[in-house]
């Protein structure tokens, strides 16, 4: 199916004349544009106006659409996310000091800033007794809120999460309740919902005799981002991953036996489940580790993993020799 904001009906020029959108169609199609760079010509979509085109089919005909960006356009979603950026730097928000982006290095700030689409969020550590009212991430979200009004943004206020101790952001769950607090944890996870909507799943489905590759497809790739949260656990899966592997190559899905050694990976993973999760309060260790395989071209050391060690003091050099070393990536070790 094919989402358009074009209307279906079509209309006759003369019924739209007046209209400034008719007019600026007009005159675009009367320009050659020599440019072929999609954000300078846009979509083309009106052509020139001799020849039939999709909003304006053999003259005078013209279709209608609504002034908004295309439903599903990367193109769109892009310049929607920019202009949002844009709109809070202007206002003093999401500074580059402590914002969480993709590809970057976590900032060094007590206080964390991101922007995920039309999701603006803020973390940051506050006193246990402290009144919501005078935490740094209050006083963030009014400064936004003031942004948005000023520059008549729209939103939904009720959907706002007001300095939580238990919330969500960029896929994860952040629980820093005061029993979870009281025993010197604040703990970082997936939801609640997806983790145990997963192991009851996972459990149903290793009772089963079979499996389809799409199904296993889909629950490889669910627990895969369960346990980014905890890598260790993923020690605990040898083969199911391969079936959910080998779902992802066939175009059409198909029954395969459910062998009862990758059943009894899916239990564990279930049962497992709620222990899979980060302390990020837990102190971070001075020593930088880093790994990798020679070759097996060499027969005594063939398959064997090298393991090397770096001492450091404090976040700053554990910062700069992981900048070393990902630098030095392409040299041969």
């Amino acid at each position: 199916m094919i989402f358009t904001i074009r209307l279906r009906s079509s209309f006759q020029a003369e019924e739209l004349s007046g209209l400034s959108a008719l007019d600026a169609l007009r005159e675009a199609e009367q320009c050659k544009v020599k440019v072929s760079l999609r954000q300078d010509i846009g979509d083309r979509l009106g052509g020139v106006w001799h020849r039939p085109s999709v909003l304006c089919g053999e003259a005078p005909e013209a279709y209608p659409c609504f002034k908004a960006l295309f439903r599903g356009d990367h193109l769109g979603v892009e310049f929607s996310g920019l202009g949002h950026q844009n709109l809070l730097q202007q206002e003093g928000l999401q500074k580059a000091s402590q914002r969480l982006q993709g590809h970057f290095p976590l900032p060094l700030s007590r206080t964390w800033e991101a922007l995920i689409s039309d999701d603006s969020f803020v973390i940051a550590p506050h006193d246990r007794f402290q009144p919501k009212e005078s935490s740094e991430v209050f006083s963030h979200l009014v400064q936004a809120r003031r942004a948005y009004e000023k520059h008549s943004f729209p939103g939904a206020i009720d959907k706002d999460v007001v300095a939580e101790d238990l919330f969500k952001a960029a896929g994860a769950e952040v629980d820093s309740h005061d029993e979870v607090v009281s025993l010197g944890m604040i703990l970082v996870r997936a939801p609640l919902v997806k983790r145990f909507g997963l192991s009851m799943l996972s459990l149903r489905v290793a009772a089963l005799d079979g499996i389809s590759t799409n199904l296993a497809h889909r629950l490889a790739g669910s627990w895969i981002s369960v346990l980014l949260f905890r890598k260790g656990f993923s020690s605990i899966v040898k083969e199911f991953f391969a079936v959910g592997s080998f779902g992802a190559k066939e175009e059409k899905s198909v029954i395969v036996p459910l062998r009862r050694p990758v059943a009894s990976e899916l239990a564990m993973l279930a049962s497992v489940v709620p222990l899979i999760c980060t302390d990020v309060s837990a102190p971070f260790s001075q020593e930088v580790f880093a790994q990798t395989l020679r070759a097996e071209k060499e027969p005594l050391s063939a398959g064997r993993s090298v393991v090397c060690l770096q001492k450091c003091s404090g976040w700053m050099g554990i910062v700069k020799v992981t900048i070393q070393d990902l630098k030095m990536a392409s040299e041969q070790f």
